[in-house]
């Protein structure tokens, strides 16, 4: 989906986000935002291009991202998923070395 916001392009991907575990969908919410905006922060990209959606079947990560970059978006998109459930498990949230090199290799794709 393209939009155009103060004169500049962009693009959204979205994503539905999955609970985990006992997690209410409030809270997979949450742990995306967060672990969005510490990538999306380290990448220099604007942490107010991810937001969060309610739907009736969940909540929907949106992403919104310069043109031609959908591939990046959803790479995003996905690592960040997987890095809210980490920490939904139980498990730590990806160390900042983790969320540098993620954003490293991001921003070379």
């Amino acid at each position: 989906m393209s939009s155009r916001k103060g004169g500049t392009a962009s693009t959204e991907s979205r994503l539905l986000l999955e609970t985990t575990g006992n997690a209410a969908p409030e809270e997979t919410a949450a742990a995306w935002l967060v672990q969005a905006r510490r990538l999306l922060a380290v990448m220099d990209w604007p942490v107010e291009s991810a937001k969060i959606v309610p739907t009736s079947e969940g909540p929907l990560a949106v992403l919104e991202v310069p043109p031609g970059r959908t591939a990046t978006a959803n790479a995003i998109l996905d690592w960040t998923s997987e890095a809210a459930a980490r920490t939904l498990r139980g498990d730590p949230q990806p160390s900042d070395a983790e969320v540098y090199k993620a954003a490293r290799a991001l921003l070379s794709s």
